[in-house]
């Protein structure tokens, strides 16, 4: 069953906002890792990562292949496969724990 992810998702852009700005100002960039562009927008990864938290899913791999390619695939831009996302998630981590401290 398809949910609205609109209020999330426009909640987690205007932190991505926020923090990018901040990220941009005060963290030392890393020239050690090679900067390639990224299809989808921080806000979407850290809105796929917080509906999997939310969810009832034990497995992200489930969880991702069937949710997000396939149910929600039209409320992404452009949905990365599940190879890439993972190799993308190290790039959440920060900003993800700042947004969950700054909820709870």
């Amino acid at each position: 069953m398809k949910k609205d992810i609109t209020e999330l998702y426009s909640f987690i852009d205007d932190f991505c906002k926020i923090y990018t700005g901040y990220e941009k100002k005060r963290l030392l960039p890393s020239f050690t890792q090679r900067n390639r562009n990224c299809e989808m927008s921080l806000s979407e990864l850290l809105t796929v990562m917080i509906m999997y938290h939310t969810s009832y899913a034990k497995n992200f791999k489930y969880f991702y292949k069937t949710c997000i390619e396939y149910i929600h695939k039209s409320d992404f831009h452009r949905v990365l496969s599940y190879n890439r996302f993972i190799e993308l998630m190290p790039r959440l981590f920060m900003p993800l724990n700042i947004l969950y401290a700054s909820v709870i």
